[in-house]
């Protein structure tokens, strides 16, 4: 075990619903450069793995939300939609004009 994971698996950790625990928590993003290491993952095919799994998330996310639209379960009026879904619009607004930065980098050089 290398000395970058031995530092990420005891963490002490605090919810403040419980009293502290010793937990085993690996962060994501250093477990991704632990395993673009080990596994000698191209940048590509780590981008195509990372993307095809948090975007079946955010399908699955929205999905769910989906379910709140059950008016026999759940009280909500047209402003409360317009909400979710213009905080929704604008997060996806955002984060495709990053891709677009990208590109547009990429058509200059």
């Amino acid at each position: 075990m290398s000395k970058i994971q031995a530092k990420l698996y005891k963490t002490r950790v605090s919810n403040s619903n419980r009293k502290v625990i010793d937990s085993e928590i690996i962060y994501p993003m250093a477990i991704d450069m632990v395993k673009l290491k080990i596994n000698n993952e191209n940048p590509r095919d780590r981008f195509r793995r990372l993307a095809t799994n948090r975007t079946k998330k955010v399908i699955e996310a929205v999905r769910i939300l989906g379910h709140c639209s059950n008016s026999s379960l759940y009280e909500y009026d047209e402003n409360d939609v317009k909400k979710i879904f213009s905080a929704i619009e604008k997060e996806i607004r955002h984060v495709k004009t990053k891709f677009q930065k990208l590109q547009k980098v990429d058509l200059e050089l």
